[in-house]
């Protein structure tokens, strides 16, 4: 059962969504305790799956990542979170160019993209 925070996370979702002309994206939503800590050592809030080509997107939320978050921080990363969905198109664009490229290059290219997607 998802917390009161993690209730709001999915409102401001919805505002987002609305906002960046997602309104034909159906986006679903799943929670969990935690999402852990990635390789920054920063507290993952949020992660988004989405399959551009039938306009769907999975939103998972952790409870640990939105329990004390401020409602601007909140909004903040709502907002990022439905710009993945919105950007998922040419994210899933530039993996499938990388597998065009030669290793060495390839390797630069998603070191790049993974900096600038996330």
């Amino acid at each position: 059962m998802p917390s009161r925070q993690q209730k709001k996370f999915r409102s401001l979702c919805g505002k987002w969504k609305q906002r960046l002309w997602l309104s034909q994206w159906y986006v679903d939503f799943d929670y969990v305790d935690t999402l852990g800590v990635d390789g920054n050592r920063w507290q993952t809030t949020a992660s988004v799956m989405a399959k551009p080509q039938y306009h769907h997107a999975l939103v998972t939320v952790a409870a640990d990542g939105v329990k004390d978050m401020s409602e601007t921080n909140m909004n903040r990363t709502a907002c990022h979170e439905m710009i993945h969905v919105a950007l998922s198109p040419y994210n899933n664009l530039c993996v499938e160019m990388m597998k065009t490229l030669p290793v060495k290059a390839a390797d630069a290219f998603e070191r790049w993209r993974w900096n600038e997607h996330e």
